[in-house]
């Protein structure tokens, strides 16, 4: 454990310092911030990387790592022996496209919405008081 580290306290990831609350590991974080000296969250990569699929041929372990492009093989994390890069499906797109039908639906409950809105904002202007008071 580090020095002053006592029940309750933390060890703030971006100054390695021990603080005294969850309040203070969010001050120094902020603090890392505003001084420039934290630039990303730690733990993650630096620049933009691919999450592979990875198989081992010793404990035949399945698993999914995020590395550098164009990563061939990276350590098994059941065995430690070395895993090779298979090729996996790639996601699904998004359906970003509706059809007439959902399109038509969407629009009914978005003009619906509308009109609860407005008349929300019409009850609520008729029940707050008006200028001075009265």
């Amino acid at each position: 454990m580090p020095d002053g580290f006592e029940s309750g306290s933390q060890v703030c990831r971006a100054s390695r310092r021990v603080v005294h609350a969850p309040v203070g590991v969010a001050a120094c974080r902020e603090v890392y911030r505003r001084e420039g000296r934290l630039r990303l969250a730690p733990g993650l990569p630096s620049q933009p990387m691919p999450i592979y699929e990875f198989r081992c041929d010793s404990c035949a372990a399945r698993f999914e790592a995020l590395v550098d492009a164009g990563t061939d093989s990276t350590p098994c994390r059941a065995c430690g022996e070395v895993a090779a890069r298979v090729l996996s499906a790639p996601a699904a797109p998004m359906s970003l496209v509706k059809g007439g039908g959902e399109k038509r639906r969407q629009e009914r409950r978005n003009a619906q919405l509308r009109e609860r809105a407005r008349a929300d904002f019409k009850a609520a202007r008729r029940r707050a008081p008006g200028p001075r008071g009265r």
